[in-house]
């Protein structure tokens, strides 16, 4: 996957920001449709986002969610100010469209119809470690 992400931006000259947008657009019409039953209005959805470009699309998701009805919360794995510069920007979209709701990852309920994780991507080297881990692994 690193490798098409390369290809597409310096080959094909389709940016990082398209892509994320691309990607998180789908990631919630898939949660949509394959698991908030093809309508969103009223669902609660936690959206946990760490701080690359995982976290940007997952953050477009929720955006998408938002605008369909859902109500989203965002668990944020570190400081605000940790999130690299596109998923940041993907943010800040966020938070000039939606009252949004910030959550401490660890300290999800059942209280969700769906949980969309942003924590890991393709970059993780070895098992996940720190917040990420203990998230996926409830240890």
């Amino acid at each position: 996957m690193i490798e098409i992400d390369r290809l597409m931006m310096e080959e094909v000259g389709i940016s990082l920001f398209q892509m994320m947008e691309n990607a998180g657009l789908q990631l919630a019409n898939v949660a949509r449709d394959m698991f908030l039953g093809g309508n969103v209005v009223g669902k609660r959805v936690a959206v946990l986002a760490g701080t690359g470009v995982n976290a940007g699309g997952a953050i477009v998701a929720a955006r998408s969610l938002v605008n369909w009805g859902a109500t989203c919360d965002i668990g944020l794995s570190r400081a605000e100010s940790d999130l690299s510069n596109v998923p940041q920007a993907q943010f800040d979209i966020l938070k000039k469209i939606s009252q949004i709701n910030l959550i401490e990852p660890l300290a999800l309920s059942s209280n969700y119809d769906l949980i969309l994780d942003g924590l890991i991507g393709y970059s993780l080297k070895g098992c996940a470690s720190g917040d990420g881990r203990r998230v996926h692994c409830r240890c």
